[in-house]
């Protein structure tokens, strides 16, 4: 049976290569085929957000390729994600039947993911889709606040 794991709050792509901030909304539930448990992927979690710098990441981003914003009980959580090796190992919380033993106190970023449109595209199997609900210019974003 699918759990839900919808995630109705936006996801905000900071794109420093290009200058540009894209706010998604993930839609779908998880069909429990494991993909996204098996494998390797490399995350860089930045340091907590500094809210006396006003945006961009501020000193909590590297300010450098994509990074990833999760809003979570009032604190903004940056990743950023390298690429994905499909490989013969798997989380050590994934049952036989591709649940998760920890599913209840899962770890953030397994809680949000995928938090990209690229990140679908890695598991054929995966029914969760994004829809871009908004897109600013680093400058923009000096007169507005997303």
């Amino acid at each position: 049976m699918p759990r839900s794991n919808n995630m109705s709050r936006p996801i905000y792509h900071w794109d420093y290569d290009q200058g540009l901030v894209t706010r998604y909304i993930r839609l779908g539930q998880c069909t429990s085929c494991g993909d996204c448990c098996r494998g390797f992927l490399k995350i860089y979690v930045a340091a907590l957000y500094d809210p006396e710098i006003p945006q961009q990441g501020g000193k909590a981003t590297t300010g450098q390729g994509t990074w990833i914003e999760i809003s979570q009980n009032g604190q903004r959580v940056f990743f950023r994600l390298g690429g994905f090796q499909n490989c013969k190992r798997k989380c050590a919380h994934l049952c036989e039947d591709n649940l998760c033993a920890k599913y209840t106190r899962r770890p953030l970023f397994c809680q949000v993911f995928p938090i990209s449109p690229q990140n679908i595209d890695t598991f054929p199997e995966c029914t969760y889709s994004f829809q871009k609900t908004g897109e600013w210019t680093f400058e923009q974003l000096g007169r507005i606040n997303p």
